[in-house]
């Protein structure tokens, strides 16, 4: 059995203790456990115990300390996942990451962006817009084999456009108990809906194109389960959760300012939180409303709706 489990292909999600990360292990355990070996990284050891009670291997590993790479990249690395940081320096860390595994002969680096990155017009955009731009810029550079390289694999970064995830909601779970949701998602009218989508869903994704990249590296995929208005958003969890337990939910929309004090009160930084209102004010002044999503062809199956997630797991919650 030892033997077998050496055998396995490796991939590896870094840092597997992410929102995205933690998804993505679930995902391939789940689903390819039995093909693929799974390495999760993080950059304390102490920060890995949401992945202890699973059948992975987890190492240490950090962009800014090229000693402790070696461990995570071992064993022929052909697929990585990359959780794009949250921190107001996102690009510096990913651009190791990429020279990362053109050293140690990583083909395909999954790599999470956000939607019309290539847009520039707000501040997350321009982020990983810059990031894209290095992924392409790298694109094709021969991947460094260690033994018997013929420079024939070549660097195929697969870029993830995502939409916001429904479980962002998780944080106004408070106020939805009290019976309004306050959020700056406009005036709930036709235009200006935002497009969101289950965290499980890219998780999912992601998991299938670590086991399988061949056809999808050098894609860039935009990743949107359902777009909705604010009054829509309230409209479905309060459907999905009323019937049984009563919680009658309203929606109520609130400046920009008061939405970024509000998450700063959450525990966001003030460039995070500035920057979620920012990006949801693009989407509510009508822009990005005509993206097509890659969401169903990726999974096989249609995304999960938000209703189904609201369901499933905000009601749950509101029942305690």
């Amino acid at each position: 059995m030892a033997e077998e489990a050496e055998s396995k292909p490796v991939v590896l999600v870094f840092t597997g203790n992410s929102n995205t990360g933690h998804e993505t292990v679930k995902a391939l355990l789940a689903k390819y456990g039995d093909k693929i070996k799974v390495r999760a990284a993080v950059r304390k050891m102490d920060r890995a115990r949401l992945l202890e009670h699973l059948d992975v291997e987890i190492v240490r590993a950090d962009v800014d300390q090229p000693a402790l790479l070696s461990k995570a990249f071992d064993d022929k690395v052909n697929a990585a996942f990359w959780a794009t940081p949250t921190a107001p320096d996102r690009v510096t860390p990913t651009k190791k990451f990429i020279d990362a595994c053109i050293t140690y002969g990583v083909d395909f680096p999954v790599i999470m962006s956000v939607l019309d990155a290539d847009k520039q017009a707000i501040e997350y955009q321009r982020q990983f817009s810059a990031i894209e731009d290095y992924c392409k810029a790298k694109a094709g550079t021969p991947v460094k084999k260690q033994l018997g390289d013929t420079g024939k694999q070549v660097l195929r970064p697969i870029i993830l456009r995502s939409g916001f995830f429904y479980q962002n909601f998780f944080g106004s779970l408070g106020s939805m108990a009290s019976g309004t949701l306050y959020y700056p998602l406009g005036s709930g009218g036709a235009a200006g809906a935002i497009p969101h989508i289950d965290l499980e869903d890219i998780g999912e994704i992601v998991a299938k194109l670590l086991v399988d990249p061949e056809e999808h590296g050098g894609r860039t995929y935009n990743l949107i389960g359902e777009y909705q208005a604010g009054n829509q958003i309230v409209r479905l969890s309060a459907t999905a959760i009323s019937m049984s337990t009563g919680h009658n939910v309203a929606y109520e929309n609130v400046d920009e300012e008061t939405a970024s004090l509000a998450f700063q009160a959450l525990g966001l930084p003030e460039w995070l939180a500035r920057g979620n209102v920012e990006m949801l004010s693009y989407f509510v002044q009508d822009h990005g409303q005509d993206l097509s999503s890659d969401t169903a062809a990726l999974l096989g199956r249609p995304p999960t709706k938000f209703a189904a997630f609201a369901k499933k797991h905000i009601k749950p919650l509101l029942d305690q």
